[in-house]
């Protein structure tokens, strides 16, 4: 019998109000939470509890085609009921096929998501979380770094990943999902 070793640090959901939040705080890059994330998915294809955690983990760092292929498993397993927390998992089916449409794949996000962590981590800061921001409209994402620090440190180091994101790419994905940053909560209701 296989045990199960559960990390917290990638896949503690913390759902409140459609936000997806996952420790950054060590994470070297999507790469290595992706290559985590898709062994236990391959591992482990029948585990209930493990493909929902999946869910939350892959959402957290914007890789709803991963989202997607998840979803699929666990109707595959008629287990869908336990997503109920995640009111907003059928915008990962029109994500893919947009994706698809573009010929766009998890890696060439991971390849930008990498850029915006390392931006982050360059100018000094830490993020504590993310938050993937879902749109129904167009079935795009927004996922923000969640950092301490002033308004305007936030605001330089959104403007310094976009830069660098349009920079190195000559498709920065702006229609499928875009990088920037949020402040803690408690400091969002600060007067």
């Amino acid at each position: 019998m296989s045990t199960i070793i559960r990390t917290p640090l990638l896949f503690t959901p913390a759902v409140t109000n459609q936000t997806y939040a996952i420790d950054l705080s060590q994470a070297s890059s999507f790469k290595r939470l992706r290559e985590l994330a898709q062994f236990l998915f391959k591992a482990y294809p029948n585990d209930i509890p493990l493909l929902n955690d999946l869910v939350y983990g892959f959402a957290a760092v914007g890789d709803l085609i991963s989202v997607h292929a998840v979803r699929g498993q666990l109707q595959t397993l008629n287990r869908l009921e336990g997503l109920a927390n995640f009111p907003r998992i059928d915008v990962s089916v029109n994500f893919a096929k947009k994706a698809q449409q573009r010929k766009v794949s998890s890696a060439h996000i991971a390849q930008r998501f990498d850029t915006a962590l390392c931006v982050v981590q360059q100018q000094g800061f830490t993020p504590l979380t993310s938050q993937l921001n879902l749109d129904e409209w167009d079935s795009s994402a927004s996922l923000r770094f969640v950092v301490a620090g002033t308004a305007q440190q936030r605001a330089n180091l959104g403007w310094d990943i976009a830069d660098a994101i349009t920079g190195r790419y000559e498709d920065d994905l702006g229609d499928l999902i875009t990088f920037g940053v949020s402040p803690p909560r408690e400091s969002v209701h600060a007067i």
